[in-house]
């Protein structure tokens, strides 16, 4: 139950920051702040080397890798 009741709580506030961004988003635009994406050849370095540490993580936490 305490599983669950974590769960709900983590994906409602997931979608509730979800929902809000997008409204930050353009009021800073409105102030004149520049929105850039990042590369997309970064984003998968990102991911290459975030997928290294998790290996390494796992390798020597049980819990992270459980997780």
């Amino acid at each position: 139950m305490i599983e669950l009741a974590c769960g709900d709580i983590i994906r409602g506030m997931v979608a509730k920051g979800e929902a809000v961004q997008g409204k930050a988003i353009k009021e800073m635009q409105a102030q004149g702040v520049e929105v850039r994406r990042w590369p997309a050849p970064m984003l998968v370095e990102f991911e290459r080397a975030w997928n290294e540490v998790v290996a390494e993580q796992s390798a020597k936490n049980p819990n992270f890798k459980r997780v």
